[in-house]
């Protein structure tokens, strides 16, 4: 489609506004008019001079360019009224006015099929799915005016019944490749109660009546069963079992104790299971004050019997996750809400809420349980779920919550391994990282969005700073997981050799470490050779997933060469000068690294010291499976790698962290 619009309202420099409509000869010579041209995915808006009486254009230019990706179907100019006008409600007399109130904003709206996309000249956009088809688009003082387009008839109607005996009226919409389902509520003699409407991406579909079941022809090509609303099984088109997903909120009264999953036919396991994994409700907290306790004890008392309990709330979304995993297919115009973490306990009878209040508790304590939280959340998407697509995935980008952002990072995260993360558009991946939020950029990068990609303009986002000024900004830990980071984009460029490594360093920061101090210059000494051994420790990391089960001598002998150097540094004096916990954390990295390229070799030359779990989980991928296993580094293993081995290392044996 090809179209192009031009504003019949310009302004000329230093001049009135001017009536095209009534332009017929040159009145001002640098009379300017404005056009937007539309093509395929492509809106250009450019303005040219108008400067004879046959209205030709003259030294066009191009103002901008919008790319969508979708078709785009209508393009125009429009302007919002962003602020709502203040009244006193006490006032009796209000005075109505038919014209628009506010802060108006000029814009630019393109709209496809089901989208529309706002972008004002200050470089603001937006993105608003509707859940109907647009025919087109109109400009009105108050905004847009959006005329839906006629999806036409249903072409099959029928209803169907579930396990639980609830009845279902179901309706194809071939235009809109979506099935229809209205929940239908017969036990009133009197009257027929009709429940919400639910949308189903489909081809088409079918009802079972045997089986009480619902079969849904995706668009993938598998079959999908559904007793309701509940998806039970997935078929392959053929008709030969590919994938069966036991669903866990199947419920538990079935007739005839009829079951799709035989293995548990007989009890309510995978109910409990749901049940024990919830989140989201108080946990009650029944404790019995003594009499030789005080009030304030005994608010103590309650919120010490309330974090232990929070200790195994914030670790449900772990199982939470393989729980539900793979088990949900999002409607594009709703967003996939994550069950919160709830915190918080309440005192029966009454209901009075307790917090952690009174109490000494770890700060920042549920930040990696909103992150988990929110992997788990996106690993209930299929991997063959349609349409998620860019819109869709900054629509769950919620505002609530104790951090949202850390639970959208996991979510994040989460897309990438579904390999969902490949829809997000480059400008939104931008708008992301620019915001420096560390989380969020791991979600995406460790997404694996940009693995092996070579893309140099995002991988010199995760550059490590060049001066000792910027240096502070940046925890040396962080560093760490930057270089790593890093990396993982720049795959083809890591070399098995020591010069790879010490060129990740900064140039600035090279003289200065592991090196006596000179007191008469103004240098942070601790800061340049923290950053050094987190640096080494990052490169030396990627490497070892680089070349992971390959046993590389040239790589090894590179690892080897850094665990000898920091293993030397722990009796040296100068290793205060970067930690001694910096310094042992490093070498734990180095003895992994080392590991994972001889891994099933049997090779001992991996002997530096270091702490014991790091040791012997070298030890162990060295023999693993007495020798007969190594280790793999595709994309999928190295993200499971970097899960399993990220230096987070315990401290004693109770430390799960």
């Amino acid at each position: 489609m090809e179209s192009i619009q031009r504003k019949k309202e310009t302004k000329p420099r230093g001049h009135k506004l001017i009536d095209y409509s009534k332009f017929h000869a040159k009145i001002v010579p640098d009379y300017m008019e404005d056009e937007l041209y539309v093509k395929g995915h492509t809106v250009i808006w450019s303005q040219g001079l108008v400067n004879n009486t046959d209205g030709l254009d003259n030294g066009r230019k191009t103002l901008c360019c919008y790319t969508s990706p979708f078709p785009v179907h209508q393009a125009l100019w429009c302007t919002y009224y962003c602020e709502r006008p203040t009244f006193d409600t006490n006032l009796l007399d209000m005075v109505k006015s038919d014209e628009p109130s506010g802060t108006p904003v000029e814009a630019v709206c393109i709209s496809d099929s089901h989208n529309i996309r706002v972008y004002t000249p200050k470089g603001e956009d937006y993105a608003i799915s509707v859940p109907f088809s647009i025919s087109k688009l109109w400009n009105t003082k108050y905004g847009i005016f959006i005329e839906k387009e006629d999806d036409g008839a249903a072409s099959k109607v029928f209803l169907t019944d579930d396990l639980v005996g609830c009845w279902y009226l179901c309706y194809m919409l071939n235009s809109r490749c979506q099935l229809s389902v209205v929940k239908i509520d017969f036990s009133n003699p009197a009257s027929i109660n009709f429940g919400i409407l639910t949308s189903i991406s489909a081809k088409d579909a079918i009802p079972i009546p045997h089986l009480h079941m619902l079969a849904i022809l995706e668009h993938n090509g598998n079959i999908t069963l559904y007793s309701g609303l509940t998806v039970v099984g997935k078929l392959h088109i053929g008709g030969t079992l590919a994938q069966h997903t036991p669903s866990p909120f199947v419920r538990r009264s079935m007739h005839n104790n009829y079951s799709p999953f035989p293995r548990f036919n007989t009890d309510v396991r995978v109910n409990e299971a749901r049940k024990m994994l919830q989140s989201s409700k108080p946990v009650p907290i029944i404790l019995t004050q003594r009499p030789d306790v005080s009030d304030h004890d005994f608010i103590e008392e309650q919120e010490k019997h309330l974090y232990g309990i929070c200790i195994r709330t914030m670790a449900l979304p772990v199982g939470r996750g393989m729980f539900t995993l793979r088990t949900a297919t999002p409607v594009i115009t709703e967003p996939l809400p994550a069950p919160p973490l709830c915190l918080t306990g309440k005192v029966p009878p009454r209901g009075t809420t307790v917090d952690l209040n009174h109490i000494d508790t770890p700060a920042n304590m549920s930040l990696w349980p909103l992150f988990h939280n929110g992997v788990a959340n996106g690993l209930r998407i299929t991997p063959d779920a349609h349409n998620i697509d860019n819109t869709w995935i900054i629509f769950n980008k919620t505002k609530t919550g104790a951090d949202p952002q850390m639970e959208h990072a996991g979510f994040l995260l989460a897309l990438g391994l579904n390999g969902h993360l490949k829809n997000l558009a480059l400008n939104s991946t931008f708008n992301y990282l620019e915001k420096l939020h560390e989380m969020t950029s791991v979600g995406i990068l460790l997404g694996l969005m940009y693995l092996g990609t070579g893309n140099k303009a995002v991988a010199d986002w995760m550059a490590p700073p060049e001066t000792q000024y910027l240096l502070d900004f940046v925890r040396p830990d962080f560093l760490m997981l930057r270089i790593l980071s890093r990396s993982l984009i720049l795959w083809a460029d890591i070399e098995p050799c020591k010069k790879w490594v010490e060129g990740q360093v900064p140039s600035t920061i090279r003289p200065y470490c592991m090196v006596k101090p000179c007191h008469s210059l103004d240098i942070d000494y601790e800061a340049m050779n923290q950053a050094y051994c987190n640096i080494v420790a990052g490169a030396c990391f990627a490497m070892g997933l680089k070349f992971a089960g390959t046993a590389n001598q040239e790589a090894f002998e590179a690892l080897l060469y850094f665990c000898h150097m920091f293993t030397s540094l722990t009796a040296k004096s100068i290793a205060e000068l970067a930690g001694k916990s910096t310094i042992e954390t490093c070498l734990n990295v180095l003895i992994l690294s080392a590991a994972m390229v001889m891994a099933g070799t049997g090779n001992l030359g991996n002997n530096a010291t270091g702490s014991a779990l790091a040791k012997k989980g070298g030890q162990l991928k060295q023999s693993s499976r007495g020798g007969r296993y190594t280790l793999s580094n595709s994309p999928a293993s190295v993200a499971a790698l970097i899960c399993a081995f990220y230096p987070k290392f315990p401290t004693h044996s109770n430390d799960n962290r």
